[in-house]
């Protein structure tokens, strides 16, 4: 039952307006359904559809303008940012996170993308916590092993996952025993190799997808023969090898300058 924040002295919402952070300053208005429940103290309030936090030895944060190229951000004790398309975060540890000027952030993002960050649950919980539980894309990428109970735990809404991390054997029967939601496109990149599985692991993986899901696995790096043809072979056991011409396939298998389809 939302509480009448109106009916409140106004000494005592002065006061709670002068204790709450940007983010709670707004909350209120939103839930009062008047910026006045908060005197006297007005703020600017930003949307943006991306923006990037980074440790750089401090935080800085930026907005990621459409050409791709940054732009800092000058934030006012009294501006609140609201972001509401991708949030990336470059370099954090959980510490990071506990910045006063991220209380000046609200984050609804789709997407959210981890370059060289931490991997701790603590961390992905925080960030989970940050961006209010909703995203739904996200990619990692990072030299540590992924724990895919730890990331689908935080962002159980997750139906598009993009890799570039280091997977622990069986690490596809662990996306099938840990996510929450079903997957509409799954993209791994490895370096020389790309963990191990099974073709029964590839048969089960699939099926607990959506029926239009799409599998990309790409090698950075040119694979050893012997090991690209032992994954392929798995393939071959579970899946129909499609033409050439095809244009789309439900897994694709990139290594080389060469495209291997499957249906």
């Amino acid at each position: 039952m939302p509480y009448p924040i109106a009916r409140l002295p106004y000494g005592l919402r002065r006061r709670l307006s002068e204790l709450a952070t940007p983010a709670e300053r707004y909350n209120l208005q939103v839930a009062a359904g008047s910026m006045d429940i908060c005197p006297p103290r007005l703020q600017t309030v930003k949307t943006t559809q991306n923006l990037e936090f980074m440790m750089l030895g401090f935080l800085a944060i930026a907005e990621i303008l459409p050409t791709k190229r940054r732009r800092l951000l000058d934030v006012s004790p009294d501006d609140l940012v609201v972001c509401n398309g991708n949030a990336l975060f470059y370099n954090m540890r959980v510490d990071d996170l506990e910045a006063p000027i991220c209380s000046q952030f609200m984050l609804y993002p789709e997407g959210v993308n981890f370059l060289g960050c931490d991997d701790s649950a603590e961390f992905y919980q925080k960030v989970s916590t940050m961006t209010n539980f909703g995203a739904k894309r996200i990619h990692i990428a990072n030299h540590s092993k992924i724990c895919f109970e730890i990331v689908f735990e935080a962002f159980p809404k997750t139906n598009f996952l993009w890799l570039y991390t280091v997977l622990p054997d069986g690490w596809m029967t662990d996306i099938v025993k840990h996510q929450k939601t079903r997957l509409t496109k799954l993209i791994v990149l490895g370096r020389a190799t790309i963990g191990a599985f099974t073709s029964r692991e590839v048969d089960s993986l699939l099926k607990r997808q959506c029926k239009e899901v799409e599998v990309v696995l790409k090698f950075v790096e040119e694979p050893a023969r012997p090991y690209i043809k032992r994954v392929e072979r798995k393939f071959d056991r579970s899946l129909k090898r499609l033409p050439i011409s095809e244009e789309r396939g439900k897994v694709s298998l990139m290594y080389d300058n060469v495209v291997v389809k499957y249906e």
